[in-house]
């Protein structure tokens, strides 16, 4: 083999010399197919966005730490079908403006077939145009109000249960556990704030509770000793935290000293992280999450300690939905390469939107025609001896 391929590389091409290296090639290949070293066709890429920085980079951590493990388990298994598959993680700080900057980012790069992230709505809001315009799949946890034609962009779908889902589940905790008669709703303003508190008061009253009032905070000011005042003068009969949850869990520490009025954490202010904000205060108070209550059985259990493994910690609510979001993606990448023999973003948009049911840790993953979710979850607890999320209480199923 060595004198042949000296023969053709060092100019001796002789007809017969070529013939029989192709032939030895053809061999080799052969053999190396069927011991299963199959050659590594390329390289598709994957984004993800999430606040890796800032105050609120616990949950986007979650989210990276849960996307490498689902990456590890492909590429362990040779990938798609042979294709590597590559991470870009780009961090938005939870802002708007980081993640229109982060879209941009990702959609000028051709090797990237789809998105998986944007946890806050404001992020979301901003980059899902920019996706659309380069057709670009988006795989978001936000919970957004305020769309513009009141559906995500085309390219957008939504893991996590929409909107009036949440509102309904919170309008619940308040009826049913907090036996409210009246209630006060704690927001930050904006338009998609506005539009998210607006379903939570007709949820409200579709339950009885005709007395809901609205109080707007600024997560830039200084203290919010004044707002709790004002919120424990109206003696509420639960309080509804819908701000992010920094700002939720000052309040909450702002109020416990003024009014015994249960608490209950809208979906940015129902993180882990609020108990180092609001500590004892939060003792008793309802939260709601999307996949904690999912995490059963022995699939369920073996995700968890391989990412303690990873992570060097437990996984959070986000983690389960972003290592569903990443099966899910690379699913679709998978059945668009086998249809027609490449990946693209097309084909990974059409699969996602067409593909059969996925079974995920949180449960089956399909959309419907609106890009939302089928069938998504909501597990009601209640927060007690500063763990998060507490007791669990209650699940409700988007219908």
């Amino acid at each position: 083999m060595g004198r042949l391929l000296a023969d053709v590389i060092g100019g001796r091409r002789t007809r017969s010399a070529r013939t029989t290296l192709v032939l030895l090639l053809a061999l080799l290949l052969t053999i190396g197919t069927a011991c299963g070293l199959r050659p590594v066709p390329g390289i598709i890429k994957i984004g993800l966005v999430a606040p890796l920085g800032g105050s609120d980079s616990a949950s986007g951590l979650q989210l990276l730490f849960a996307v490498r493990l689902a990456l590890r388990e492909w590429n362990a298994n040779g990938g798609i079908d042979g294709f590597r598959v590559d991470l870009t993680a780009n961090d938005d700080r939870g802002a708007g403006a980081g993640g229109e900057q982060q879209a941009r980012a990702l959609a000028i790069d051709p090797g990237i077939v789809g998105v998986i992230g944007h946890v806050t709505a404001a992020s979301a809001l901003a980059a899902a145009p920019h996706y659309e315009q380069s057709g670009l799949a988006l795989i978001t946890f936000a919970n957004v109000a305020g769309w513009s034609n009141g559906t995500p962009p085309s390219t957008t779908f939504r893991l996590a249960p929409p909107p009036a889902q949440w509102a309904r589940a919170l309008a619940d905790l308040a009826s049913r556990q907090a036996k409210a008669d009246s209630a006060i709703i704690v927001h930050e303003p904006g338009p998609d704030d506005e539009a998210f508190v607006g379903a939570v008061e007709e949820a409200l009253h579709s339950t009885g509770i005709l007395t809901v009032r609205t109080i707007a905070v600024s997560a830039t000011q200084s203290g919010y000793d004044q707002a709790a005042q004002a919120i424990a003068e109206q003696r509420p009969g639960a309080i509804i935290l819908a701000t992010n949850f920094v700002t939720a869990g000052e309040i909450a520490a702002q109020l416990r000293p003024l009014t015994t009025a249960p608490l209950i954490l809208a979906p940015q202010a129902g993180r882990p992280e609020i108990l180092r904000i609001g500590g004892a205060a939060l003792e008793g108070a309802y939260t709601l999450s999307p996949a904690f209550g999912a995490l059963q059985g022995e699939k369920s259990q073996q995700f968890i300690e391989d990412y303690r493994q990873l992570a060097a910690a437990v996984p959070g609510d986000y983690s389960a939905l972003a290592y569903d979001a990443t099966n899910l993606l690379l699913t679709a990448a998978r059945s668009q390469l086998r249809r027609e023999g490449h990946i693209d973003r097309a084909g990974v948009l059409r699969e996602l939107a067409l593909g059969d049911p996925l079974e995920g840790l949180t449960g089956s993953l399909a959309f419907d025609q609106q890009r939302s979710r089928r069938n998504a979850m909501l597990y009601a607890y209640q927060l007690s001896g500063f763990a998060y999320p507490g007791r669990l209480l209650d699940s409700e199923q988007s219908h």
